[in-house]
């Protein structure tokens, strides 16, 4: 039968195992904030280049209407 220390050093085996597969959970959810963070950035970025050229396009066409006048 196991004695006290046995079940103490268990249950601290137990907790730095728990302990090593939260900090790579940890890990993990940092990595993937990081690729959410750069993909909202770069899907701004881009609407607003798309933005841009609409309002570029916008203007071409109201140019091109007005010079036909």
């Amino acid at each position: 039968m196991e004695t006290i220390n046995d079940n103490h050093l268990n249950s601290l085996k137990r907790l730095k195992d728990i302990s090593r597969i939260i900090e790579a959970t940890l890990q993990q959810n940092n990595r993937i904030k990081g690729i959410l963070a750069n993909e909202l950035y770069f899907r701004k970025k881009c609407e607003a280049s798309i933005e841009t050229i609409k309002n570029n396009t916008d203007e071409q066409e109201c140019y091109r209407k007005v010079s036909k006048m």
